[in-house]
């Protein structure tokens, strides 16, 4: 008896055949592809079957504990993006509504991130001046820009190049955004005007020679609002300690 081995490529292709797949040329799997994105866009989601009363109530509940945390972050998220406040507003609320719409998820978070955020000042603090109508207008660019890419990369079904990204490039990312954030943040907390972060010497040197103007009152209502927004998760994580903190602060400031 003789025995026959098959090879990858000889797999490979049995596999296409069972599928179909042989006989398609690569604009037709192109076709086929945005086919069943546009399905699966435009369908009703599997989840609407499962909505009833006692469903939606909890949403209701959930979705209102939700944004007495999202809106603050808004603001936060605004501010690290060198944005306007109202900015902040806009990527809580129309991301969500899309993704609650088109999505498929039956429980999804959606919205603005502090890397994202971070991002943003980063690729366009160096050409703008953070918070004019340049910058706003590059912003708004960008971002219509991104959407195309993420559309593409999904027709093509790259998401998977994201599992070959190392632990430690995501470590370093991390890490490199915490700090990006932190120094472009203490500007408002000393009420100085300091320069970008990108140039780290002049950024120290300018932090060194205005810190005996830093404003009082200013770091007090920073550092209420970081101890009170600590305290609260720390007692109960279920508060919205975001909010609290946010309201503290602005109570403390009149």
């Amino acid at each position: 008896m003789e025995h026959w081995h098959a090879t990858g490529s000889e797999i490979e292709s049995r596999q296409r055949a069972e599928l179909g797949e042989e006989t398609l040329t690569p604009g037709a799997q192109v076709r086929r592809a945005l086919r069943q994105t546009r399905k699966e866009l435009f369908s009703r989601p599997d989840w609407v079957r499962l909505v009833n009363g006692q469903t939606l109530r909890a949403d209701l509940l959930s979705g209102l504990t939700g944004a007495s945390l999202v809106l603050p972050q808004g603001i936060a998220f605004a501010a690290i993006a060198g944005l306007p406040p109202e900015y902040g507003f806009y990527a809580s609320i129309v991301p969500t509504i899309i993704a609650a719409l088109l999505g498929s998820s039956w429980h999804a978070v959606t919205g603005a991130t502090t890397a994202l955020s971070a991002l943003v000042f980063g690729a366009l603090a160096g050409g703008f001046v953070p918070g004019s109508p340049e910058f706003i207008a590059a912003a708004i660019s960008m971002a219509f820009l991104v959407g195309l890419f993420q559309l593409l990369l999904g027709l093509l079904r790259m998401g998977t190049l994201v599992d070959f990204v190392s632990h430690s490039v995501m470590t370093g990312f991390v890490t490199g955004a915490a700090l990006l954030i932190a120094t472009s943040q203490l500007r408002h907390v000393l009420n100085l005007d300091l320069p970008r972060p990108e140039d780290p010497l002049a950024f120290v040197r300018g932090l060194a020679l205005g810190l005996p103007q830093a404003d009082l009152a200013a770091v007090a209502l920073s550092v209420t609002a970081i101890v009170v927004g600590l305290l609260v998760k720390r007692i109960d994580k279920r508060l919205p300690h975001y909010l609290v903190a946010l309201l503290a602060a602005t109570l403390l400031g009149r």
